[in-house]
C-alpha cells in the first residue's frame, strides 16, 4: 500500500460513465482519494475531487497508475 507523506493526497482516476448524461472531450477529470497524508483535513479515503491535473505527479505500482498532489491543488469535492 502506497502512504502519501505530509499534506500529500494520493488518487486514481474516477470514472463514473454511468452518469454522464452529455459527453465533453475537454470536461475537468474526476479522481477518486485513495489515501491522505498526516497533514490532510480536508478530504478523506474514497471522495471524489477535481484538481489542477498540471501539478499531478504520475506513480506507477504493482501495474497500477496512481497520482499524487499536494492538497492546495484541489479544487473541489464532488458532493452527491
Amino acid at each position: 500500500m502506497l502512504k502519501p507523506l505530509l499534506n500529500n493526497v494520493l488518487l486514481i482516476k474516477y470514472n463514473n460513465s454511468n452518469n454522464q448524461l452529455i459527453y465533453m472531450p475537454n470536461s475537468n477529470t474526476e479522481y477518486q482519494v485513495i489515501s491522505v497524508g498526516e497533514q490532510v483535513k480536508t478530504v478523506k479515503e474514497n471522495d471524489i475531487v477535481i484538481v489542477k491535473e498540471e501539478n499531478l505527479k504520475k506513480v506507477e505500482h504493482n501495474n497500477i497508475t496512481y497520482y499524487v498532489v499536494s492538497i492546495e491543488d484541489i479544487l473541489l469535492v464532488v458532493e452527491g
